[in-house]
């Protein structure tokens, strides 16, 4: 019975990681189990409600670090249970190979599941494949690309929900009118009139005096170019001149880039 149930404990754990609770339904805990899977059910609501709503960080590890606490510690109550009732423990492997099927298809398909989460929400990343943002990035470097920055994949809705707008000057990965991934510097936002002059940035003819949009001098012209409602206007760089401005929807925002680290 000692190496069936050193056999069996590793199967009651793996189940609880892929779905909250279902180990205790191996271990015939099924009130706990249900129990157990609906906190965690409503600690994922809560996590994309943090995306949507403003909290301070305070409110979100409040509301989020319960949850998780408690969720270590059924792993801990898990396994008293098998010290417990460990003699009671019974499984057939064919029960075995169903929840397990069950677990897989909530971790893939369940917009509340890690997995399925991470598939529609993970960063990209990839090689800037051009010269357009250099001296910041150079071309061939590894960047990446974090969608979480602007927007939240609800998954069950047609289209990304939007809880941050990128500011002046982050460096953004966005999807073109051909349908190719390209990146570029935010300039502008709805409405903004933006100029060079003198290698001086203007906003609605007002200079800006903040630092360049890539960490060196603004060099040449540039004529008035401004977005519609719902795009923000993206600019490729070469050497701090401007090359090319896009305006952008903002449905077609796909992170801020950074340099992999």
């Amino acid at each position: 019975m000692s190496t069936k149930l050193s056999r069996m404990r590793p199967v009651a754990h793996l189940l609880n990681l892929l779905l909250p609770g279902l180990g205790h339904v191996y271990v015939r805990e099924y009130l706990f189990g249900l129990f157990i899977f609906l906190v965690m059910l409503m600690a994922a609501v809560v996590a994309y409600v943090t995306f949507l709503i403003p909290m301070s960080k305070w409110a979100v590890l409040f509301l989020l670090g319960l949850p998780l606490l408690f969720y270590v510690f059924t792993f801990v109550d898990l396994q008293k249970t098998f010290n417990k009732k460990a003699e009671r423990v019974n499984r057939s492997n064919r029960f075995i190979l169903l929840i397990a099927m069950l677990a897989l298809t909530y971790q893939f398909l369940s917009p509340t599941a890690l997995v399925c989460f991470g598939r529609h929400n993970g960063p990209e990343i990839f090689r800037q494949d051009s010269s357009h943002l250099e001296p910041l990035y150079g071309q061939g470097e590894m960047l990446v690309s974090n969608r979480l920055s602007y927007q939240v994949d609800l998954i069950l809705f047609d289209s990304p929900a939007l809880h941050r707008l990128p500011e002046r000057f982050d460096v953004v990965r966005y999807l073109d009118s051909s349908g190719e991934r390209k990146c570029g510097v935010v300039l502008g936002y709805a409405g903004e009139e933006i100029e060079v002059i003198d290698a001086t940035l203007l906003i609605d003819n007002i200079p800006v005096w903040e630092a360049s949009p890539l960490g060196a001098p603004l060099a040449g012209q540039w004529l008035p170019t401004s977005a519609d409602a719902g795009q923000l206007l993206v600019a490729d760089f070469r050497n701090g001149r401007i090359v090319k401005t896009t305006a952008v929807n903002l449905d077609d925002l796909h992170g801020k880039v950074s340099r992999i680290l």
